[in-house]
């Protein structure tokens, strides 16, 4: 099995965070982003890792090689931004071997409820005879604030959007996990393409059958700010108050992170790396402080994330973080 991860995008809704550090690679509890989609999938034990890249490209690669993955992995370098279909059009010489393969965005925040779902979704992938099958989940957002997968009675997907589609009984959520058969690559011309609505949609249209599989997971949105760090204050209360999905990110933290010290106050939940300079009453509510980073003595940090290598000097009144993303 071989895994498509899409890296290449430029992460704007979470500039300028993102002018510096391409959004895989932003630490989210200590780990880099893309490192939860690896994490996710590896009960399929993938030989191969394929990233593809553009924005900040040197910076993504030194992320990803400094984690020793144990698969293989391989870099696609477009020199131009190909968008989610055309990125796996530009790679597709990778995905010749196998009748099958799993392509999954690089910033997904997934915690998965059940084990051995995705083993679960390739027998159903496989049965269907599918040219492609989505993982999705319910979500309140979908139609509003996201837009649905649309499906029928049978559980074909018929589109795509916020706006109902004729003959859709129900719309679920994405979560940014596709299994293709490489017979996709038929429907995927060169250059840019989105690969839910252009080139899925052209299978479709031409007779091919999409399906979805249901996956129980919580889905956490990271694209801006906002978004990051409340989706890292809910991870930080899984962990804190063992509620499912605990021990998986428990888990990726003992891989991935071992230094990181989870500690448990009447005044917060910290993630504190053991080479960083901090004072525990310096903190309070969500505080996540990566690795080398130093805190002066005057500073308090509130709900905040504080990433590696970073120095939070004093001033004259002292400093207060609040609400803040950190990274450089």
């Amino acid at each position: 099995m071989k895994i498509m991860l899409l890296t290449a995008g430029q992460g704007t809704r979470l500039r300028p965070h993102t002018e510096r550090i391409p959004k895989p690679a932003i630490p989210f509890l200590n780990m880099p982003l893309f490192l939860y989609s690896v994490n996710l999938l590896a009960e399929l034990s993938p030989r191969q890792l394929v990233f593809n890249t553009f924005h900040l490209a040197e910076e993504l690669k030194k992320t990803v090689l400094s984690s020793h993955l144990q698969q293989k992995i391989t870099f696609s370098d477009e020199t131009i931004l190909l968008g989610s279909g055309g990125g796996i059009g530009f790679a597709r010489d990778h995905f010749q071997e196998d009748p099958d393969f799993i392509l999954v965005n690089g910033d997904e925040v997934i915690i998965p409820k059940e084990n051995q779902q995705l083993l679960k979704a390739m027998e159903q992938h496989r049965k269907s005879r599918a040219i492609a099958t989505i993982l999705v989940t319910d979500h309140a957002g979908v139609g509003t604030k996201f837009g649905g997968v649309w499906l029928d009675s049978d559980n074909n997907v018929l589109g795509f959007g916020k706006t109902p589609i004729t003959g859709a009984i129900r719309a679920k959520h994405f979560i940014g996990v596709i299994i293709f058969s490489k017979e996709i690559f038929k429907y995927i011309p060169q250059g840019e393409s989105n690969i839910l609505y252009d080139n899925i949609m052209s299978a479709i249209r031409q007779g091919s059958i999409c399906k979805t599989f249901d996956f129980k997971c919580e889905w956490f949105e990271t694209g801006s700010e906002k978004d990051f760090l409340h989706a890292t204050e809910n991870c930080l209360k899984i962990i804190s108050r063992n509620n499912e999905g605990a021990d998986y990110l428990q888990k990726m933290l003992e891989i991935y992170a071992p230094d990181s010290k989870l500690i448990i106050q009447n005044d917060g939940i910290f993630l504190v790396d053991n080479s960083s300079e901090v004072i525990m009453s310096q903190l309070s509510g969500n505080v996540i402080v990566g690795h080398h980073s130093q805190l002066s003595p005057a500073c308090q940090i509130f709900n905040s994330v504080i990433g590696h290598q970073i120095t939070v000097t004093r001033q004259k009144n002292g400093v207060t973080v609040q609400d803040k993303l950190i990274l450089f």
